[in-house]
């Protein structure tokens, strides 16, 4: 089971990155309630897996400063047969978003936790609204424990490190063309084993994530996804 929920983590990782909240951030992501990113998923092979659906569902200004964001987040198969949904929530607070990785798990991965006593611990993954060239980002750190009647089942730590400003970059997807900064850093997923990956994200203003890439620890593309679709 265990392994089951990395693996879904992994991707509710890379998917609730794209969104930011409204206010100082909007450097890039302009955001009102109804606004939409539509993304596509593909295999190593480049073929198409799943289609992913993000909405701003509420926008709410935060008693001690800053805007939070709630976001409805979907996904369907390459049939268009649903696979996932839920929610999770964003705050954006004096330039920079602020992510709690726990408001983003799966309602698979709730399910599975359904029963059991959860601790959370760590710190959240943060993303300036101002990057520039060969800029460090600050790393991120979750744990999370899960069990019943005190006995330990599940002891999961995502460990997001190593990120960095790479360079800024002209993409094109079936959205636009995009101006972007290109972001990498490492992100393992510990469980009863332990899953190193090399992440690659695109940022364009305006936009948001236009694109992002996973690798394996020798290097070679697992799964990419891009904005498809933005209105």
């Amino acid at each position: 089971m265990a392994k089951k929920i990395a693996a879904v983590l992994l991707l509710f990782w890379q998917w609730m990155i794209p969104v930011a909240a409204q206010g100082t951030c909007e450097v890039f992501y302009v955001l009102e309630a109804g606004k939409r990113w539509e993304y596509q998923t593909y295999d190593a092979k480049g073929k198409p897996e799943s289609r992913i659906y993000q909405e701003v569902k509420s926008l709410a200004q935060q008693p001690e400063g800053g805007m939070e964001a709630l976001i409805e987040n979907r996904a369907t198969d390459k049939n268009g047969k649903a696979l996932t949904q839920g929610t999770f929530r964003l705050i954006c607070k004096e330039d920079v978003l602020k992510m709690d990785l726990m408001t983003s798990l799966s309602p698979e991965v709730m399910q599975s936790l359904s029963n059991m006593e959860i601790t959370v611990e760590g710190t959240e993954m943060l993303l300036p609204a101002a990057l520039s060239k060969g800029q460090e980002l600050p790393d991120a750190y979750t744990n999370i424990k899960a069990g019943m009647q005190g006995v330990a089942i599940v002891n999961m730590t995502i460990a997001s490190t190593n990120r960095k400003v790479e360079d800024q970059e002209l993409l094109q997807t079936p959205a636009g063309n995009f101006d972007c900064y290109r972001i990498s850093y490492d992100l393992s997923i510990k469980t009863l084993i332990k899953k190193t990956y090399r992440v690659v994200e695109w940022y364009a203003k305006g936009a948001g994530m236009v694109r992002s890439e996973t690798y394996d620890q020798k290097g070679k593309l697992e799964h990419s996804m891009e904005l498809v679709v933005l209105n």
